[in-house]
């Protein structure tokens, strides 16, 4: 799509969508009207009770966006290729514990390195613009993006269950899937640890203080601190563990975070079968350009089986798939026909 085609498509999806949005609040305000009027006089249910009635739809048609993707559809996007490699030695630089450390410092590490959301480095933000990522989360509550130009909502609620290992937490949607995979590996005689999982905004800020107050007591000002840690610890609101659907899996007989975690046989099967079980590898190798975070092997991301299955086939990241989703949406709208390669 050329880049005056889509500033038009674009320019024409804002006006229609601010169209939408004042009949939205033009409905909504009497909605509001009516519900109160009925809550005060007829004892009719509350609206609170109304919006999470709204919720638990949204909720039950989590996968509908990625039956969109019709076979013809799909037909126009790249070829699928196959997925990298994964003994790749790539993930050298920068990744948490640099080979050193354990699953320990994984939880004192972010999503790898990377500047933080100050850096000013774009990841995959060229076309996703937050009202795409609103509707789309709005639709599928599984495809939230959170990454160095993201935040996580300051509303994100998540329901967590507690993992076997009476440590780690899930959300409650990838509980038994994460646990339907981990059993599954183990039936081939592999042996699994989950070494991060979900992390609280207020426990990411502890971490990423401390992390800074270990330099501050080498001599670095808080300011030459904060920018050396944030290349590994994302700052608090913009990690991937913060949001329950995200994980960190590596071999029970090598927890270390590198490059050979890579070509152990637990992430050489993991990286084959996660999208059976609805997981994608969430930062793979040689796409920090569009991720902004280097190669790490060892972390999942729960987006259901239908996206993670097309994501995994077709080689793509969480990004490159939210884009391919904005940019039908665009088509959709404007009446064009999704434009035929080759």
């Amino acid at each position: 799509m050329s880049g005056s085609r889509r500033e038009q498509i674009i320019k024409k999806y804002r006006k229609r969508a601010f169209l939408y949005f004042c009949i939205r609040i033009l409905l909504f305000l009497i909605f509001f009207a009516g519900a109160f009027a009925a809550g005060h006089f007829l004892g009719g249910i509350t609206m609170r009770e109304k919006m999470e009635e709204q919720a638990l739809l949204a909720n039950g048609n989590a996968q509908n966006m990625n039956g969109n993707l019709s076979q013809e559809e799909n037909a126009a996007m790249n070829e699928s290729s196959a997925i990298k490699e994964n003994g790749s030695e790539n993930g050298k630089n920068g990744n948490p514990g640099n080979g050193e450390t354990g699953p320990s410092s994984a939880a004192n590490s972010g999503e790898g390195s990377g500047t933080g959301p100050e850096g000013g480095k774009n990841s995959g933000d060229a076309f996703l613009s937050e009202e795409d990522l609103s509707w789309i989360w709005t639709i599928n509550p599984l495809l939230l993006l959170v990454n160095k130009d993201h935040k996580l909502p300051e509303d994100y609620e998540v329901e967590l269950m507690t993992l076997s290992d009476k440590t780690n937490r899930a959300a409650s949607v990838a509980y038994d899937p994460l646990n339907a995979m981990l059993k599954a590996g183990r039936k081939e005689g592999l042996a699994f640890e989950v070494c991060s999982s979900y992390r609280s905004v207020k426990r990411q800020q502890e971490l990423l203080d401390e992390d800074i107050e270990k330099l501050m007591k080498k001599g670095y000002s808080y300011q030459e601190a904060y920018d050396e840690v944030t290349m590994q610890t994302m700052p608090p609101g913009y990690s991937e563990h913060s949001t329950g659907l995200a994980f960190d899996i590596v071999a029970l007989d090598y927890q270390l975070l590198n490059a050979k975690q890579a070509v152990t046989d637990e992430t050489l099967w993991l990286h084959e079968h996660c999208a059976e079980y609805g997981f994608i590898l969430r930062y793979p190798d040689g796409r920090e350009d569009v991720t902004g975070i280097t190669y790490e092997s060892w972390h999942y991301r729960y987006v259901g089986v239908e996206a993670a299955t097309y994501i995994m086939e077709h080689d793509l990241t969480l990004e490159e798939y939210l884009e391919e989703l904005a940019e039908k949406a665009l088509d959709m709208i404007s009446g064009d026909s999704v434009e035929k390669k080759g």
